[in-house]
């Protein structure tokens, strides 16, 4: 398993316990991972970190082309 997607799989577990209702769609979880992308670049020192997190949304992203 890579770390793209262990980052993948860790936000829909997030957005699952969050609302359980929630019916998880593309669009939710490039929403859910750009939120997140955002948060750790703004806050994280590690380079690698932020690049893993952009690397797992452009994969999401890419995807539905």
């Amino acid at each position: 398993m890579s770390d793209e997607d262990w980052i993948i799989g860790r936000a829909v577990i997030d957005i699952f316990q969050s609302d359980p209702e929630q019916e998880i769609s593309r669009e939710l979880l490039i929403k859910f991972l750009t939120d997140k992308y955002v948060a750790v670049y703004e806050s994280s020192a590690e380079v690698d970190e932020i690049l893993l997190y952009e690397s797992a949304l452009k994969w999401v992203i890419d995807s539905s082309n």
